[in-house]
């Protein structure tokens, strides 16, 4: 036997199996075309042609086979328009039929005006101020208290050690709290914490009370800023979520900056409790704003019907 003729057997036989075992026969639903092998070879008749229109001899074509080409877009469906179909072109024309059934998502809004928007933004990037705010606006006065009560720096350091515990662990607490009551009274209870705190840290005189009143302090602000990143995702959509978060975390880098330089001039000249009295001060403003102002504003985003 000529290697040409060799050839010829083992690539039929190849494709024979290939269809048999791989790809066998099959029918795309509603449509009377049949799944072509590998290398495009077919063996035998489509259901409603003849043998002439397999082999390339021009035949009429038959009821079934005008139906099932009816509506196909010629360019990409071209395989279907010759009876026969590729595995990926079946694929794709199933999923073409079921994603036709399905309706097109509705746009998702939010129920919020943009100046509202920017109001709820304004309140909690002010909110998210007060923890990295409280925690470096006390280093100036570390020393002035560790004098005031004859502790050394090292007891003095275990206060802020205290404070970065709790830190970390309210806002696991409150975070979960929120979503089940919702962010405004969550605000309202850790803001509550936070200015009943820095009031006894302005009237406390003992090592005691510090260290515990501190740890509440820490508390009572932690949890804005995991309080303030739901409400980001509350009030806006996705599209515009990134600036609108970026907006509110940055508040919390810029107080850093800002906290040790007017902690020691608060510390220098007033000396070391008119911080906790600025904090306070500060945390009633917020809540003098925030109660009749701000609305509630979990789970307020809708699908429009």
């Amino acid at each position: 036997m000529k290697p040409r003729n060799l050839s010829l057997l083992f690539l039929l036989l190849f494709e024979f199996f290939g269809q048999f075992f791989l790809a066998a026969p099959c029918r795309v639903p509603n449509a009377g075309v049949r799944l072509r092998g590998t290398f495009g070879l077919t063996f035998g008749p489509v259901k409603g042609q003849s043998k002439d229109s397999m082999s390339g001899t021009p035949d009429e074509k038959t009821p079934a086979t005008s139906d099932a080409n009816q509506g196909l877009h010629p360019a990409r469906d071209s395989h279907v328009a010759d009876g026969i179909l590729s595995a990926s072109e079946a694929a794709n024309l199933a999923v073409d039929a079921t994603r036709g059934d399905e309706p097109p998502t509705p746009p998702i809004y939010s129920v919020f005006s943009p100046k509202t928007k920017i109001f709820i933004v304004l309140m909690t990037a002010f909110s998210t101020l007060f923890s990295p705010f409280s925690s470096f606006i006390y280093f100036p006065a570390i020393t002035p208290i560790a004098e005031s009560y004859h502790r050394s720096l090292s007891e003095l350091n275990l206060t802020v050690t205290v404070y970065q515990i709790m830190q970390a662990v309210a806002p696991l607490f409150f975070g979960d709290l929120s979503d089940q009551i919702g962010r405004r009274p969550v605000y309202m209870l850790t803001f509550a914490i936070y200015l009943g705190a820095n009031t006894g840290l302005a009237l406390q005189h003992n090592y005691a009370a510090l260290m515990v009143l501190r740890a509440l302090q820490s508390t009572g602000s932690s949890a804005t800023v995991a309080i303030g990143s739901a409400v980001m995702a509350d009030i806006t959509t996705s599209a515009e979520r990134g600036g609108y978060i970026t907006a509110v975390q940055a508040s919390a880098q810029f107080a850093p900056a800002l906290a040790p330089v007017l902690g020691g001039i608060l510390t220098q000249f007033l000396g070391w409790r008119s911080t906790f009295w600025f904090l306070a001060i500060a945390a009633g403003v917020f809540l003098v704003i925030y109660l009749p102002f701000a609305p509630e504003v979990s789970m307020q985003l809708k699908v429009r019907e």
